[in-house]
């Protein structure tokens, strides 16, 4: 893909920017409110860890057309250790969702239809109406 390409030609690793992401589960890099919101996504589901990188990927992706327009190793390095509030917390979170659903389909196919229920019980009552013991 060409974004990682123009990063790996500038020699911007993952490690200068991601390893403090992940490590301190985007307290620098989010307002408050925004951490807080992004906890609760990765505390609500059991693959907490995995969703966290599709949220860092997301981050990048966001900013894809700025890394690509300067092309330079400061600018970037700059941009992505300094996120702040460039893209909106739903924003990310949406394309976080879209990235890991396009990978775990499974996880996101619609429930299956219930079994269909048994007939109920035949009627227990008599025709004069006393009940069969």
């Amino acid at each position: 893909p060409p974004l990682a390409a123009a990063l790996d030609n500038i020699r911007v690793a993952p490690t200068f920017y991601a390893f403090r992401w992940i490590s301190l589960l985007m307290t620098q890099e989010l307002d408050l409110p925004d951490v807080l919101r992004l906890w609760d996504s990765l505390l609500a589901d059991e693959r907490r860890f995995d969703f966290l990188l599709y949220f860092c990927v997301a981050m990048v992706l966001c900013i894809r057309e700025d890394l690509l327009e300067h092309g330079d190793f400061s600018y970037s390095v700059k941009a992505l250790q300094h996120y702040e509030s460039r893209v909106p917390l739903h924003t990310l979170l949406e394309r976080a969702h879209a990235l890991y659903a396009a990978d775990h389909p499974q996880l996101y196919a619609p429930p299956a239809a219930p079994p269909p229920r048994p007939p109920p019980p035949p009627d227990r009552m008599s025709s004069n109406g006393a009940a069969y013991l």
